[in-house]
């Protein structure tokens, strides 16, 4: 995965392409917009650049062990499976690993943060 293959967010490419190339890369990044876009597919890109073993042209390879794990999932088939890696997203644990009685529907919970951000740190 790279960022050549991605269509149709040159803006956001250049960007991030500009941070990494200038090591000004910052501690978080949100991808939004509607379905489809691209959020996912340019998050794992950044993550591979970042975590790569044998970065190429500030790209990650794609083939070694880190850029691999960047794009397997667990096997809850939700989350990358590198532990360096950690996405936020609405619904995307249940309720009860964020110790809540119901599921997210409307907002990413602080216990979202709480629980799976801030756990790590």
């Amino acid at each position: 995965m790279s960022f050549a293959g991605i269509l149709g967010q040159p803006i956001a490419v250049s960007t991030l392409r500009r941070a990494l190339a200038t090591g000004r890369a910052h501690h978080a990044y949100r991808f939004e917009g509607p379905p489809g876009v691209g959020k996912l597919t340019t998050a794992l890109a950044l993550a591979q650049a970042l975590l790569c073993d044998a970065p190429r042209d500030g790209e990650g390879c794609g083939a070694c062990d880190a850029c691999k794990r960047v794009v397997t999932r667990s096997s809850s088939g939700s989350l990358p499976v590198h532990p360096d890696v950690l996405m936020v997203q609405l619904g995307l644990y249940d309720a009860e690993t964020l110790g809540r009685k119901t599921e997210e529907v409307r907002d990413i919970s602080v216990n979202q943060i709480r629980k799976v951000v801030l756990a790590r740190m």
